[in-house]
């Protein structure tokens, strides 16, 4: 029987598998103790494995072929991020029933002196304002797809893989710390300052009441993403489209704080932890190319 030819692992490969199998090891311990048990387990259980099967069995995709079956290729991990992120929000159920708001509170006030998220809209209570933070929050997850496609349809896949290890680095790094340090943040903690507002804050609202992952605020993955994708469009793409990133990127940072939907704390190491991926993206990039032997032909 013909072997199939494998092709390697790309680094989006790796972290895909990685956060895939500390899910299912989480999950397969809690199972086991029966201490703290995550609602419908088997079925996360179930959905998680046959993620870390699909990372598993990339490597025998071939690697050339049309331009969008190479997007999706190099980016599929990505793709998967809100169910990576709805995950993280059961399985940090796992080992502890508690949120740990109170320890990052106690790092915010020892930081700050206060809590600059419950002042910040009271202080600025300006509807243009409040409309653009909340357009820049609701935007956030097309920040990464806009790069990319831009990288892409320019001939530049080294550099959009590249950017697709910075960003899933950065992305599933956070969603780990969440299933270990779960934390509610301020939309569950403290009393809805209504910012005032129209279209998009509403859209916001609802998003957050139909779609949050609970335990999912420290640090802020909207902060240290959208730092990640900043900070490769300043490396990888020409400076009116990297300012533009950078501008949007700039008002997700401050709209988290703005609509009340992360601590200041969070919204602060969001942005370190953005940067920091940013710093070592590419020698993660290249290490990781060797770990998984990825060759594409190229």
């Amino acid at each position: 029987m013909r072997r199939l030819p494998s092709y390697g692992y790309q680094p989006i490969d790796l972290i895909g598998m990685s956060f895939a199998a500390f899910c299912v090891l989480c999950l397969l311990i809690s199972l086991l103790i029966g201490v703290h048990r995550v609602p419908n387990g088997p079925a996360w259980l179930a959905g998680c494995s046959a993620f870390l099967l699909l990372t598993y069995f990339a490597r025998f995709v071939p690697p050339r072929g049309p331009r969008v079956l190479r997007f999706l290729r190099d980016s599929y991990v990505l793709w998967a991020l809100p169910g990576a992120y709805t995950a993280a929000g059961i399985v940090n159920r796992s080992f502890t029933s508690r949120y740990f708001d109170d320890i990052v509170l106690g790092w915010e006030r020892a930081l700050f002196g206060g809590h600059p998220h419950a002042e910040f809209a009271a202080h600025l209570p300006y509807a243009a304002l409040s409309e653009f933070l909340h357009f820049c929050y609701y935007t956030y997850l097309w920040l990464m797809p806009i790069l990319g496609f831009y990288l892409v349809f320019r001939g530049r896949h080294e550099q959009f893989r590249m950017t697709a290890t910075t960003v899933g680095l950065t992305f599933y790094s956070c969603f780990a710390f969440f299933i270990v340090f779960p934390v509610l943040g301020p939309w569950y903690t403290f009393p809805h300052v209504d910012a005032p507002g129209s279209l998009f804050i509403g859209l916001v609202h609802r998003t957050l009441e139909h779609g949050a992952a609970i335990g999912t605020a420290f640090p802020s993955s909207h902060c240290a993403v959208a730092t990640a994708v900043a900070g490769s469009a300043w490396r990888f793409t020409e400076t009116p489209f990297a300012v533009a990133i950078t501008i949007v990127a700039a008002g997700i940072v401050l709209g988290t704080m703005y609509g009340g939907f992360h601590y200041a704390i969070d919204s602060v190491v969001g942005v370190v932890v953005g940067l920091g991926f940013v710093a070592v993206g590419p020698r993660a990039h290249r290490g990781m190319m060797r770990v998984g032997g990825w060759r594409d032909g190229e």
